[in-house]
């Protein structure tokens, strides 16, 4: 059962996330695994001639007052330059989530 709701909300990410691309890049493939709040997924960025592989070994979700957070952990890349962004830029930042997709990762997580 575990399985088949992590496959809906990577779905409900993957729009998430593509929406968040818009103009960069379009998501190829998104794979949840809430057992043990990882995330993994293949980018095509434009510009760029292969996909890129991006690896989330930890994430979890935080209640604020107003609106529910997301941070990320363990992020690393197909590319290198990438990985190193990431490290800088996101792992360990809040970033607010839409409230439909926090409502359901509260639930599944």
């Amino acid at each position: 059962m575990r399985r088949i709701k992590d496959r809906a909300l990577a779905k409900g990410l993957a729009l998430f996330i593509e929406y968040k691309l818009k103009g960069i890049g379009t998501m190829i493939e998104c794979h949840l695994d809430s057992a043990n709040r990882s995330l993994r997924f293949r980018l095509l960025l434009k510009g760029e001639k292969e996909p890129i592989d991006v690896t989330i070994g930890k994430f979890y979700i935080k209640p604020n007052e107003n609106e529910s957070v997301i941070e990320l952990y363990d992020i690393s890349a197909s590319r290198a330059w990438i990985t190193a962004l990431a490290k800088e830029y996101i792992e360990g930042k809040p970033f607010a989530l839409p409230q439909h997709i926090a409502k359901i990762l509260h639930v599944i997580v």
